[in-house]
């Protein structure tokens, strides 16, 4: 499973590179302006070996430990896309980055049911009662959080006035940062990768 999101991991990266991926100022203005498209594919090689450079330290990584690394990882390219997107503004990303955090850190239940549930499913003797329990527990906490998520976008929205300013509601939007729709134009790779970062059963508090 790792390897799984080790291979979404780099390509992430690459695809981040090369979408941020700017020409110089100068370009143009000089008798053989770069190519484009060599610059983005450099940025994009460049992704991809840095990435495979931290790949045996990432697969040495605890969930818990891989969580605190992707987090960190998706605040940089979120800082970098935000830039990117004409979003300049250090306070309104620092607010941004605090709330993806703040986000991250208040899903302690919903990924400890997700570990329960995972660890029965991937047993074949797994009865119908316990995966209708864990499923039923599973949901239940994901919709705890989905109320409580509501709730903080809400007051994110109020703070940052985001239905004034549709740069900002759309980068927010389409990065997953608020809202759903995210889901329905990324697939299910985002979920595959999550199950990675879910705690192992030596992890989990004992009930």
């Amino acid at each position: 499973m790792k390897k799984t999101l080790l291979l979404l991991l780099i390509a992430a990266c690459a695809s981040a590179s090369t979408c941020c991926a700017q020409p110089a100022e100068d370009a143009g203005k000089g008798a053989n302006p770069p190519n484009t498209a060599d610059a983005q594919k450099a940025a994009a090689d460049k992704a991809m070996a840095e990435a495979r450079k931290g790949m045996d330290k990432v697969m040495a990584m605890t969930p818990a430990q891989l969580r605190a690394y992707m987090d960190q990882l998706a605040e940089q390219q979120l800082r970098t896309l935000m830039t990117a997107n004409g979003l300049n503004d250090l306070e309104l990303q620092e607010k941004v980055v605090l709330y993806t955090r703040a986000q991250s850190a208040s899903r302690t239940k919903v990924r400890e049911a997700g570990a329960r549930l995972r660890d029965a499913l991937m047993d074949k003797k797994s009865s119908k009662e316990l995966l209708a329990s864990l499923l039923d527990e599973y949901t239940t906490a994901a919709e705890a959080e989905r109320e409580r998520r509501d709730k903080a976008e809400g007051a994110l929205r109020e703070d940052l006035e985001i239905k004034t300013n549709p740069r900002l509601e759309g980068v927010l939007q389409l990065y997953g940062i608020i809202g759903d729709d995210s889901w329905f134009s990324g697939g299910m790779l985002g979920g595959v990768a999550s199950i990675a970062m879910l705690p192992q059963a030596a992890e989990l508090p004992k009930r």
